[in-house]
């Protein structure tokens, strides 16, 4: 992110070895770590203790560790950077939520509710790839499959979010999705949902 404020674990934390930690410190000064996903967080603690960050989630999102959450995201409140805005799947059973930063056209970041696996990579295994295509997660611009499935939300949530401005998703799962996020995640709510 630029200027002073990086945003680390935007999506998921991951415990990076040492060399990735090296390779995190050089891009800036760790400030914010945001909790988007419920089902994520394991490693928060780690990134706490070695940055003294900031933890930001949303209401209802529970913590490993003894971490606790800093400051809410909510719409229409300030962020963890002045061009970011929440929005929050208000319908769904777990907490879910994404970051969408005001600039290049709209970045969205995502947890687990909208992924963009086109299939597996050299981490998956051929059991897990197996089962991960049963379930439906290697779908290009896609609503994660085990989020879907846990969090149960309406399609009143998709409808708006078709209504927000974004080109760009990042997200915890899958590969980034550039330029065209929006026009294809529409597509997919529509298969998926009818909106």
């Amino acid at each position: 992110m630029a200027g002073s404020t990086t945003i680390s674990g935007g999506t998921t934390t991951l415990r990076l070895d040492e060399a990735g930690l090296i390779q995190l410190d050089s891009l800036g000064k760790v400030g914010h770590l945001v909790k988007l996903g419920f089902f994520h967080g394991r490693d928060d603690a780690c990134y706490r203790d070695r940055y003294a960050a900031t933890l930001w989630s949303l209401s209802g999102m529970g913590h490993e560790r003894g971490v606790e959450t800093d400051e809410q995201l909510a719409p229409g409140s300030t962020g963890p950077c002045p061009d970011a805005s929440t929005f929050i799947y208000e319908t769904s059973a777990c907490a879910e939520g994404l970051l969408l930063l005001e600039r290049e056209g709209g970045i969205l970041i995502a947890c687990d509710s909208l992924q963009n696996f086109s299939g597996p990579d050299e981490y998956f295994d051929e059991s897990s790839a197996a089962v991960l295509r049963e379930q439906g997660f290697f779908h290009p611009a896609n609503v994660g499959p085990g989020w879907l499935n846990s969090g149960k939300p309406d399609a009143s949530d998709f409808v708006r979010l078709k209504g927000l401005d974004f080109r760009h998703l990042f997200s915890a799962h899958g590969a980034p999705l550039r330029n065209d996020a929006h026009p294809a995640l529409s597509k997919r709510f529509e298969e998926l949902f009818g909106v």
